[in-house]
């Protein structure tokens, strides 16, 4: 019995990893019995792998117009407008958790922040006239961020919590999705989702460069008209 026939009955067995791990404790020990007795030489079970199970990616699902339907006939629940924000601007949870409140220009119509990658970080995030009274309520120019959620994994709490309220089954990303395909659908330019996105651009330090792409971008969100 040598290493490819262990490897291939561990691969094959068709356990639990966990089960298959005890499997492979137990062929351990008796190569360990059969080295004492000079049956074999090399405890081949030592250098047997335990396969793992791959992980399976749960598929984002955009919100239906039915269920943001639902979400706007609830605006008075507290967290309701936080979902709708990510849902008409994009952004990841984290971005929304971190915006501070010195980047956002309700006046001017737009945000400035963003994360994880170069593209999508300190990017222009217009804001869609239908949520504008919603951040509007949010705003308030003496706490530091937009939000009183304090990290990802509050906000994903409150909003796992906010979604059994409404009998609705979404995770957080889903909304960046809905805003995605939403934008799709309504022929939004490609670029112009990219860089909302932040999926392109980056650098917004250029006043005359804010200018017009606040104008470029907002009416490519604009578009969105449910």
């Amino acid at each position: 019995i040598k290493l490819i026939h262990l490897q291939t009955l561990l691969d094959n067995c068709g356990l639990t990893p966990l089960v298959t791990g005890q499997l492979r404790g137990m062929l351990v020990q008796v190569f360990d019995a059969a080295i004492k007795r000079d049956v074999v030489q090399i405890n081949y079970a030592e250098r047997a792998d335990v396969p793992k199970t791959p992980k399976t990616k749960n598929p984002h699902v955009p919100f239906t117009l039915a269920e943001i339907a639902t979400l706007w006939a609830h605006t008075d629940d507290k967290f309701v407008p936080c979902v709708l924000i990510l849902i008409y601007t994009g952004m990841r949870e984290s971005e929304l958790v971190n915006m501070q409140t010195a980047n956002v220009h309700i006046d001017d119509g737009y945000m400035i922040g963003g994360s994880k990658t170069t593209a999508g970080k300190n990017r222009i995030i217009p804001i869609h006239h239908k949520i504008l009274p919603l951040i509007r309520a949010m705003y308030n120019p003496d706490c530091a961020t937009l939000t009183d959620n304090t990290s990802r994994q509050l906000f994903e709490k409150r909003f796992a919590a906010c979604m059994r309220r409404l009998g609705l089954s979404h995770r957080t990303h889903d909304c960046r999705h809905t805003f995605a395909s939403l934008m799709d659908e309504a022929g939004a330019n490609r670029s112009a989702l990219k860089r909302i996105m932040g999926h392109a651009g980056g650098d917004v330090t250029d006043a005359v460069y804010i200018h017009k792409t606040v104008a470029d971008l907002k009416q490519a969100v604009e578009l969105i008209t449910v």
